[in-house]
C-alpha cells in the first residue's frame, strides 16, 4: 500500500480508537490493533533514519501495547531494535514507550480496583 493511501487510513483509525477510548467502548482494543498494523505498514515504507519513520515505529509499538497485544508489541520492539542503523537513542525511545504503557496499565488497574471497591461500599451501605 502506498503512503498516500495509508496516511488517511491511519488518521481515521487513530480518531476511531481515541473516540472509542473516550467512550469506554470495548472495541477500543481492536481499534488500537488496527492503528498498530497501519503504523507498521508506514514504518515498512519509511526508513528509520527519517523522523516520520521513527514516529511510525513508536506509534506501532504504542498502539500494540494499548491494544493489550504483548506478543505483537514484543515482536515489533525486537524487529525495530534489530534494524540496521538503529541508534541507542531510538532504543531508549522504544523503552520509554514500553514503560509509559506499563505505567498506564498499572494506573488503569488501580483505578478499576478503586471503583470496584467504591461500588462494593455503596452496595453495602
Amino acid at each position: 500500500m502506498e503512503l498516500d493511501v495509508l496516511y488517511p487510513k491511519i488518521s481515521e483509525a487513530i480518531r476511531k480508537a481515541e473516540s472509542l477510548e473516550d467512550a469506554g467502548d470495548a472495541g477500543v482494543y481492536q481499534a488500537y490493533l488496527e492503528v498498530s498494523e497501519l503504523e507498521d505498514m508506514i514504518a515498512g515504507l519509511i526508513p528509520l533514519s527519517e523522523p516520520e519513520g521513527a514516529l511510525a515505529r513508536r506509534g506501532a509499538l504504542r498502539a500494540a501495547l494499548v491494544a493489550g497485544d504483548l506478543q505483537r508489541a514484543r515482536e515489533l520492539r525486537g524487529r525495530y531494535e534489530a534494524e540496521e542503523g538503529v541508534t541507542t537513542g531510538f532504543r531508549r525511545e522504544l523503552a520509554e514507550v514500553w514503560e509509559a504503557a506499563r505505567l498506564r496499565q498499572a494506573s488503569n488497574l488501580a483505578l478499576d480496583w478503586a471503583l470496584k471497591g467504591l461500588k462494593t461500599e455503596v452496595a453495602a451501605a
